[in-house]
Parts: structure tokens; C-alpha cells; sequence
């Protein structure tokens, strides 16, 4: 506390508050989220599956902007053979706040289908009651095209060796 005489004889008493430490603190947390940001896709979704936060390197992996998909249902991303009962399980398991690991398939704007590694975990109140879920997302396509693609040479290999033996069986 610092006391100053004001312009009118009166004293003033100052309160200073070293707040370095706070905003060094959020700082780092605003570098830290950034550098996440750049390369893991990041969103937040409702209890009922429907975005209310997207982070710019989800959207784009996915053809859109962040605004796009912001008040949308988690549905328009469903591969086209994904069962309306799965996601349902699926999101009944989220909201019960049991966390949801895996590998999934989501649909693109442009209609291609991408592969996540990705985890959903469910966000509770200081009630226990989950209030969202957040849904944190590895784009893998390119690895699981190649494996995909190295499966189908071997099969094709196999294939061209059996057909060689039986020839010259």
C-alpha cells in the first residue's frame, strides 16, 4: 500500500498488485495451446454431439473453416458407414463420462474420408454431470492409406506366386 497525496490535500491510499507471475503463467499457457493448435485437431461439443468449439487445424484437416462447423451436429462428419445406433452408443457412452479412444473414419466437406487416431473425453461439472466433451484428433490418413496400400500388394503379390506355381506345376 502506497499512500500519495491527491491534486486536492487529500491522501490517497494505492494498492499495487504484481501480477508478472499471472501473466507469465497465461503466457505460456497461451504458447503451449498454440503450439497443440498446430498440430493436433481440437474441438468441443455439447453433451448432445453438437460443436461448439473448433480449433483451425480440425477444420482444415476436414475441408472447412472453424465457423463452419461451429453449432453443427457431430452427425455431418459420420462416414457414410457409420449406423445411427453406433454413434447413438457412442454418445450415450460420452454423456455416462466414459471416455472414448480409438481410430475413426470422418467424412470430409468435399465427401473423401479422413482417419483420425482420436480421443473424446467427456468434461464434468463440479456435480459430476458431463457438460461437454472434448474431442482431441490425429489425422492418420496418409499412414493408413499406405497400409492399406502395401496390404493390397502383398495380396497381389501372393496372388501372381500362386498363379506362377500352378503354371509350372
Amino acid at each position: 500500500v502506497h499512500s500519495v497525496p491527491s491534486a486536492f490535500g487529500q491522501v490517497l491510499d494505492i494498492f499495487l498488485l504484481d501480477v508478472t507471475s499471472e501473466t507469465m503463467a497465461r503466457e505460456r499457457e497461451r504458447v503451449l495451446i498454440a503450439a497443440i493448435d498446430a498440430v493436433i485437431g481440437r474441438a468441443l461439443l455439447s453433451p448432445e454431439g453438437v460443436f461448439t468449439f473448433v480449433n483451425e487445424h480440425l477444420a482444415a484437416t476436414l475441408g472447412y473453416e472453424p465457423h463452419e462447423l461451429l453449432n453443427q451436429p457431430h452427425a455431418l462428419l459420420w462416414s457414410p458407414d457409420t449406423s445411427s445406433v453406433e454413434m447413438e452408443a457412442f454418445w450415450a457412452a460420452l454423456r455416462r463420462g466414459e471416455p472414448r479412444p480409438g481410430e475413426i473414419r470422418r467424412r470430409a466437406k468435399d465427401g473423401s474420408i479422413r482417419h483420425f487416431s482420436a480421443w473424446y473425453q467427456p468434461i464434468r461439472d463440479a456435480n459430476g454431470r458431463v457438460t461437454a466433451v472434448l474431442k482431441l484428433a490425429v489425422d492418420i490418413t496418409d499412414r493408413v492409406n499406405t497400409l492399406n496400400a502395401l496390404q493390397q500388394a502383398q495380396r497381389d503379390l501372393e496372388q501372381a506366386l500362386l498363379a506362377r506355381s500352378q503354371f509350372f506345376a
